[in-house]
């Protein structure tokens, strides 16, 4: 059903629109959730796009899609921790902006863990700072 979505979608003027960003948003869940890292990314790649011009941005829906978007690199057959580390900080910024502490706190937690696996200690210290630094402003 989101192919057929996306194919009436792509018609006309709706390639623009928080609809068409949603049902790609979808459509990168659904491989991601089978862990099809690959196919995902394009999909959530041309989601972001779209939400970024926004006026009206949904930061903690742009966080969470950059979580996911991060973890597919992070997870692909060949791993690209750059880009990764780049969106993983990206939605960390995004859910800042969406003043939603739980969620913050909790994605500073898996970034947190992510450097640790990646064994970037430099990044880790950095974010385990924030968390403290968040937890202490509290």
């Amino acid at each position: 059903m989101l192919k057929e979505a996306l194919t009436i979608l792509s018609e006309g003027n709706n390639r623009n629109t928080v609809l068409f960003a949603e049902v790609l948003t979808d459509i990168g869940y659904y491989h991601f959730y089978d862990e099809n890292y690959e196919l995902a990314i394009p999909f959530y790649d041309q989601a972001t796009r779209l939400y970024e011009q926004q006026v009206l941005r949904p930061s903690t829906k742009l966080g969470m899609i950059y979580m996911q978007f991060a973890y597919c690199f992070e997870k692909q057959n060949k791993p690209n921790h750059l880009v990764a580390t780049e969106y993983y900080e990206k939605a960390i910024t995004y859910f800042k902006q969406g003043n939603n502490q739980q969620l913050l706190e909790e994605a500073l937690a898996d970034v947190i863990t992510y450097f640790e696996r990646v064994n970037n200690k430099k990044k880790k210290r950095q974010y385990e700072d924030k968390m403290v630094q968040m937890l202490k402003a509290q």
